[in-house]
């Protein structure tokens, strides 16, 4: 009924219905704010909200089949954006630094996140989420965070959303509708209850053992892209839900840790 309203509102736009400026209005905000909806319902964005998305079958979940062109996601902007910020990057250094999302084949120069999906390609950024998931959902340590996950959605709805979004950041078109305003939302009102110190540590300890099981290519410079990918999101979530990161660990295999 929602996702009817929403049609509703857009389409005022389209048939003359006379609703003018105020018509207008509606279906702007409708279509900003369609995420958003998905968020609060807790279901997978519908057609038209990921373009190019195919599916296909596997023995455990469908997987997402992405174009490897890379582009700019809804996303990708924003995240660029913190990483410069976060190290007082500006002018020209920081152009020179966003002018491409294909990674330099020189090994003596950095993969930037926003350049990974040059690199891993779909099929590898679907391999590391899913991974992440599935040792989520087979936790049996620690229940409040598993069950975290588990009140939300399937873990079918887990891994698309978040392949979404990392292919979306990291260079790969728009995947992810809505962006941080659709990401912001889910983390304060669907998954707050892990978005602390605890949260955080067992987030973490459940990706390094995925980044660790994952083909990552040979090339070293991807897992420190990777790791560079999910502490600069990470410091903003302790930022805006106001908890400590130290102990927190980064691309560091719990066998090993």
């Amino acid at each position: 009924k929602i996702r009817r309203f929403i049609k509703r509102c857009m389409s005022l736009t389209k048939d003359g219905g006379g609703g003018g400026a105020e018509a207008e209005t509606i279906g702007t905000h409708a279509k900003l704010n369609a995420g958003v909806v998905e968020a609060v319902l807790n279901l997978p964005p519908p057609e038209a909200a990921v373009e190019k998305l195919s599916i296909k079958d596997n023995s455990k979940v469908a997987q997402p089949t992405f174009s490897r062109k890379c582009s700019h996601g809804y996303a990708t902007s924003d995240s660029r954006k913190l990483w410069l910020e976060q190290r007082g990057i500006t002018g020209a250094e920081a152009d020179k630094i966003s002018s491409s999302l294909e990674a330099s084949t020189d090994p003596t120069k950095p993969i930037y996140f926003w350049q990974l999906f040059s690199v891993l390609g779909p099929d590898r950024i679907y391999g590391i989420v899913k991974k992440f998931y599935d040792n989520v959902y087979a936790d049996k340590e620690d229940k409040h965070f598993r069950d975290a996950f588990v009140q939300i959605s399937d873990v079918h709805h887990h891994i698309m959303t978040q392949t979404a979004f990392w292919v979306d950041a990291m260079g790969g078109g728009r995947r992810y509708h809505g962006g941080w305003y659709r990401l912001s939302f889910h983390h304060d009102y669907n998954a707050h209850q892990v978005m602390n110190k605890d949260g955080a540590v067992r987030w973490m300890y459940h990706m390094n053992r995925a980044i660790d099981e994952s083909d990552l290519t040979e090339d070293p410079r991807v897992k420190a892209s990777i790791v560079d990918f999910l502490k600069t999101h990470m410091d903003k979530y302790a930022q805006q839900f106001e908890f400590d990161t130290t102990g927190i660990q980064y691309g560091v295999a719990p066998s090993s840790a």
